[in-house]
């Protein structure tokens, strides 16, 4: 018997599969993951099992849109505010779901990381998305805010997890594409995480 050498593309494949799971839908993996990335700091969340479930249905949608090109970006103004929209769609939908305890810091993360694991899924996985890349943020934790503090980034008045404030947040990805200029804010992520 012989096995020839797994293709570049196959290698590719079981690397996700160790990482993101070995579901069929790409988009879903991204999704999934990402939320581990953050639920730790969602303290409180095994008293409300469901909304995880119906929460996913409203970043998929909003993902999806994106690919199908039913929403497109001139700027990154424009990006910031359909990200804004988001992140409060998902705070709002846990709070009427009985989970008060969810912040835009939480929801920058489930959707920033999204967006990063889609990239890095490449265009052949999940295609329509590489025109985004320019505009996405930079995903905020403890690790990206220390290797940043060098710089002297805008400090947050709390732990990145628990930020309310939807403009304290962007101070920070603002300071970042100003102070990086020339590079995209997932690219100065790439090589500080």
């Amino acid at each position: 018997m012989k096995f020839n050498n797994p293709a570049r593309l196959n290698q590719e494949d079981f690397l996700i599969r160790l990482y993101f799971g070995d579901k069929s839908d790409h988009l879903e993996m991204c999704i999934d993951r990402s939320y581990l990335d953050f639920n730790r700091t969602l303290h409180g969340i095994k008293y409300h099992p469901r909304i995880y479930k119906s929460a996913k249905l409203v970043i998929t949608e909003s993902l999806k849109m994106l690919s199908q090109n039913k929403i497109k970006f001139q700027s990154g103004a424009t990006f910031d505010e359909w990200h804004k929209s988001l992140c409060i769609k998902l705070c709002k939908h846990y709070a009427d779901n009985g989970f008060v305890h969810y912040h835009i810091g939480q929801a920058q993360k489930w959707v920033n990381m999204s967006l990063k694991y889609i990239f890095t899924m490449g265009e052949e996985r999940l295609p329509n998305y590489s025109h985004l890349y320019e505009f996405c943020h930079i995903p905020l934790d403890n690790i990206i805010i220390k290797n940043l503090s060098t710089y002297k980034p805008p400090l947050l008045t709390c732990a990145w997890s628990r930020i309310d404030s939807y403009d304290e947040y962007m101070v920070f990805q603002s300071w970042v594409r100003s102070y990086f200029n020339g590079s995209t804010p997932l690219a100065v992520e790439f090589f500080l995480w």
